[in-house]
């Protein structure tokens, strides 16, 4: 299947992140349709924080791929549905070229960045990290520091994804680490090099950066 956009774009790619960090894809028969079988990408965020992300980022987005999209605010019947949006995305030829170029299907486990990625530009891959820190990642202080001294992480359960984020980051002349379910930079210089190389597109963490270059600490904001 020949894609419908540069596969290697900044857009992409960062899209692409974003699935990565908290995306899904799923396959499924539609009982409407005579068990014709269907495809239908999710990415998840909080309601409050993500929302704005979602929709002012991330839909634009898509459409610029051509790929659209709406937001499905979660009824919170369980907590794990409390304050949760998802954006849904029901195209069945775009979930077919993720497949191609190797998202899976279903629970991602260890997921992994496929080997095209991986042997990308050094800022192509950033872009991937940009993504995957919107949807997993935040950037904070520690009470204990004052809220002075910021760091930047991204929470993942695969260990091979988090060892890849290692070495890009450190591909890029951060000192990464990775520490139980993080992978990330610590200090003021880290973190400006972050905003500066890696960057972001959520307002939750844009606005957090801003406040602490203007204030010197985040104690307002990490709570």
């Amino acid at each position: 299947m020949k894609p419908l956009f540069d596969l290697e774009s900044h857009s992409f790619l960062e899209l692409f992140g974003a699935l990565v960090g908290d995306g899904c894809l799923v396959r499924f028969k539609r009982k409407d349709a005579g068990g014709l079988v269907a495809y239908r990408i999710f990415i998840t965020g909080n309601a409050t924080t993500d929302l704005q992300y979602f929709k002012n980022y991330l839909q634009p987005l898509l459409t610029e791929l051509g790929v659209n999209s709406y937001l499905h605010l979660r009824k919170p019947t369980n907590v794990k549905n409390v304050n949760t949006v998802d954006l849904v995305i029901n195209n069945k030829e775009f979930a077919l070229i993720l497949v191609k170029v190797g998202f899976p299907i279903g629970k991602k486990g260890q997921i992994r960045l496929p080997d095209w990625i991986v042997a990308l530009q050094l800022v192509k891959k950033l872009r991937v990290v940009r993504g995957i820190f919107d949807t997993d990642g935040c950037f904070a202080a520690r009470k204990s520091e004052g809220y002075r001294r910021p760091f930047a992480i991204i929470s993942s359960s695969s260990e091979p994804l988090r060892l890849q984020i290692k070495a890009i980051l450190r591909e890029a002349g951060f000192s990464a680490y990775e520490s139980g379910h993080i992978v990330g930079v610590n200090g003021i210089a880290n973190t400006k090099n972050w905003f500066s190389f890696v960057g972001s597109s959520n307002p939750r963490n844009i606005s957090r950066y801003e406040a602490w270059v203007e204030s010197g600490r985040m104690s307002i904001l990490a709570k």
